[in-house]
């Protein structure tokens, strides 16, 4: 933030002003990747001066603006993000505190609440820390159940693991700097699901199980078609978030939910 020093001079005071400016310098990790992402260090990058506020409309069709501020001096920050009118959300919220190195590096403490269209809110809790090209998230529901995310920026690509609570599940993936993605689902039970998805917010997921196959895609505006290739019927329906389990993945870029729907 702008602070007013006062300096004396021989009998009278003048004022400067000293500007902290965030810039990444002596960075730890060989991959640029806060060109195309990274979360809060990505957004004071964005600022203009990069005096530690920002407002800008993100790459993609899913949020339309995201501005918010961070405070040098004592860590805080908050940011907004306004959704396109066609998703689903309407409104996110970014509170929290920490330090945001300009060697690239990161350890922040923040909440992230979602408002849908039927201001219905949803909130998870992360703590995210970035040494060099390494990320570790803990993101942890209204429930209480934490979800731990392991990650590795390389060449253009963010690579995770995931660990979510005490489901036996199999979850990996991958975030590229042309904006899509790959998440990939195994289960105990032999369900095998793969994703890609874009930044407009579509996405085609194929799933194998012993009994079933299928299909379904992903609209911008949020509509899922499915289709099962076997013993199962076609239809459409309106995303809805209650049926799933959002998880904040969308905080690596650009805020398009990832979701495991029961």
């Amino acid at each position: 933030m702008n602070r007013l020093c006062l300096v004396a001079t021989i009998g009278l005071l003048s004022s400067a002003c000293t500007v902290e400016r965030f810039r990444i310098a002596n960075r730890t990790c060989g991959d640029n990747f806060t060109k195309w992402s990274g979360g809060l260090t990505y957004h004071l990058l964005q600022g203009e001066q990069m005096q530690g506020t920002w407002s800008y409309d993100p790459a993609g069709d899913a949020i339309e603006s995201n501005t918010g501020v961070y405070d040098f001096a004592t860590g805080d920050f908050v940011w907004d993000l306004d959704y396109a009118s066609s998703s689903w959300a309407d409104d996110g919220d970014v509170e929290g505190y920490g330090y945001a190195n300009s060697n690239g590096d990161l350890d922040i403490q923040y909440t992230y609440a979602i408002t849908d269209n039927d201001e219905f809110e949803r909130a998870v809790s992360i703590r995210e820390e970035r040494v060099g090209c390494d990320t570790t998230w803990r993101i942890t529901d209204n429930r209480g159940q934490n979800t731990f995310l392991y990650g590795e920026y390389d060449n253009g690509v963010f690579t995770y693991d995931l660990d979510v609570g005490d489901n036996d599940l199999d979850i990996e993936g991958t975030w590229r700097d042309d904006g899509t993605w790959t998440h990939t689902v195994d289960t105990a039970r032999g369900l095998e699901a793969v994703t890609e998805g874009a930044l407009d917010g579509s996405s085609v997921t194929t799933w194998e199980t012993d009994s079933t196959a299928g299909e379904s895609t992903t609209s911008p505006d949020g509509d899922i078609e499915i289709d099962c290739d076997e013993g199962g019927e076609n239809w459409d329906l309106p995303y809805s978030p209650d049926d799933c389990h959002v998880m904040s993945m969308a905080t690596l870029h650009c805020y398009s939910p990832v979701t495991i729907c029961d």
